[in-house]
């Protein structure tokens, strides 16, 4: 689901959750909260970060995009990593906030687990994959 769509299922989510809609204005629309999974997408004055279902704030509304994907993506038992743009360009951060793989790229995609836990990313121009440290993947 786009950030668009789910802005149009925001109120009828936030009300559901019980988050407070003041501090968030867009939670990315999510399968179902479930107990293995960690986060959903919020934004709050243009700015995206992470919260959990119950509506606690685990990565404050700092960066410019972020990914929108389901929240199946960022389990809390995993380390993957999440792509956040600071300025023009995107990095990965883990759950707790950390900047795991700095920003340099123009372009990053969320991990992959079937992939051999890879993503894409784009650099200078040139597409290519990179593991959990940021080390290009030959394929």
């Amino acid at each position: 689901m786009n950030k668009k769509t789910a802005a149009l299922f925001s109120a009828a989510f936030l009300a559901a959750a019980a988050l407070p809609a003041a501090a968030i204005a867009m939670p990315s629309i999510c399968v179902k909260p479930d107990p293995d999974v960690a986060v959903m997408l919020i934004q709050k004055n243009g700015l995206y970060g992470y919260a959990e279902f119950d509506g606690k704030i685990i990565i404050p509304p700092q960066y410019q995009d972020a990914a929108d994907k389901p929240a199946e993506r960022f389990p809390r038992n995993r380390k993957l990593l999440i792509p956040v743009k600071k300025g023009k360009l995107w990095g990965y951060i883990d759950l707790s906030g950390k900047t795991r793989i700095p920003f340099r790229y123009q372009e990053a995609e969320p991990f992959i687990e079937q992939y051999g836990t890879s993503a894409r990313v784009r650099q200078n121009g040139r597409d290519f994959s990179i593991d959990l440290k940021g080390r290009e993947v030959k394929q």
